[in-house]
């Protein structure tokens, strides 16, 4: 697994905050379905910003300061600030942001599941096609 499963794990998790944010409007509540859908966005734009140091950080290149220091500025203080502001504004439960918040790692877990369960069938198929052969 490489980089571009937080790639896959971030626009999964923003499809799921649209489907939450969508129903849970309808058949839930307004303000909580929110609080969902934006603790999962703010921990997505969270790890895009985590994958960007990663890429800048750890390569084989040449390291870029200059992007190393944007992406550190802009996540650090402007992010984290903006989420300070979240929870202040108090204009959904804290509760609500939890939740959203966590639901990413539940994403990771259940697309890591879903990758070695695919993988496992994949290779037990390939072993009883060549078990038919021999």
């Amino acid at each position: 697994m490489g980089l571009e499963f937080i790639g896959r794990v971030i626009k999964t998790s923003l499809v799921v905050s649209a489907f939450i944010l969508i129903f849970g409007a309808v058949y839930y509540d307004w303000n909580y379905s929110l609080g969902i859908a934006i603790g999962l966005v703010f921990n997505c734009v969270n790890l895009w910003f985590v994958r960007g140091l990663i890429e800048q950080t750890v390569t084989l290149r040449d390291r870029r300061p200059v992007s190393i220091f944007l992406f550190s500025a802009i996540k650090f203080p402007i992010l984290y600030l903006i989420g300070y502001l979240i929870l202040k504004a108090d204009i959904v439960p804290v509760t609500s942001l939890l939740v959203g918040f966590t639901l990413l790692f539940a994403i990771v877990v259940l697309k890591v599941i879903g990758r070695e369960l695919a993988s496992a069938r994949w290779m037990k198929m390939a072993d009883s096609k060549n078990g038919a052969q021999q």
